[in-house]
């Protein structure tokens, strides 16, 4: 996990990634017109749920193991564990990631769950 509460990881038009601050404009899905940022905890922000309660599912994409949630623009976000490449481990939902791609792949943002303010 991040030394720093509250950081999440960005592309350059360069392709690289660099630390920034957490911007929850970034990271969020629509949930019942509600921008949800945490996908473990529900609406109110104080009961924990499953990512699937939001509609995330179990997928596979290379050699990646994810849970999955398309968004409707065509970009979609993947809850991994701390290596980008496998499920998290539910037990330690703050060591997982949430990453944010665009239709085509590109991983445009990501921060690890015990990040999220």
């Amino acid at each position: 996990m991040s030394d720093t509460f509250g950081q999440m990881f960005t592309r350059t038009p360069s392709g690289s990634h660099v630390v920034c601050e957490y911007d929850p404009d970034v990271l969020w899905f629509e949930y019942k017109d509600m921008a949800i940022t945490n996908p473990f905890v529900d609406e109110s922000t104080v009961v924990e749920v499953e990512p699937s309660y939001y509609g995330f599912y179990e997928a596979r994409i290379g050699v990646i193991h994810a849970l999955r949630l398309d968004q409707p623009d065509g970009r979609y976000m993947l809850i991994t564990d701390e290596t980008g490449t496998a499920l998290p481990d539910m037990d330690q939902v703050e060591t997982a990631t949430l990453r944010l791609y665009e239709a085509d792949g590109k991983l445009l943002a990501y921060c690890f769950i015990g990040d999220i303010p």
